[in-house]
């Protein structure tokens, strides 16, 4: 009788205790996915002048004498952006300008390349991507 009672105590510890185990690994894999997530979707992602070229390609349907033209206008504000993001004695503000500038001055280089038609169509794509950074923001913050 002590030792079935042992044993069945032996069990119920034994099943805790991978469920524990079980639940602390589930944990850390939703901590480590959620973390990921966070990182990819940063507001500093990686700036990638030839993924930008290519969404700008497919979405505006630039001939090849485009890109050739756009390609070295991304590639300069690429470098340009590298370089105020590593400067560390700009404030917050003061990098914000910077890079404002910066892409301010690329999309007035980009834009005389484009045709009448992708003008008015880039014009229809950044303000809906203006709405949709709008409602992100007027949306209220969850904690999941």
């Amino acid at each position: 009788m002590k030792n079935s009672y042992i044993k069945n105590s032996l069990k119920n510890i034994g099943m805790i205790a991978c469920a524990a185990l079980t639940f602390g690994m589930l944990t850390v894999q939703t901590a480590t996915a959620q973390t990921a997530g966070n990182v990819q979707h940063s507001r500093h992602h990686k700036f990638n002048a030839d993924a930008r070229l290519d969404k700008l390609a497919q979405e505006l349907n630039l001939t090849d004498a485009q890109k050739a033209q756009i390609k070295p206008i991304l590639e300069s504000e690429k470098s340009h952006i590298k370089s105020v993001r590593a400067d560390k004695s700009l404030t917050k503000d003061q990098m914000k300008q910077k890079l404002v500038a910066i892409m301010k001055d690329s999309r007035a280089q980009i834009l005389p390349i484009l045709t009448a038609a992708q003008r008015e169509q880039l014009k229809n794509i950044r303000a809906k991507a203006r709405e949709k950074r709008e409602e992100k923001k007027a949306a209220p913050k969850t904690n999941a």
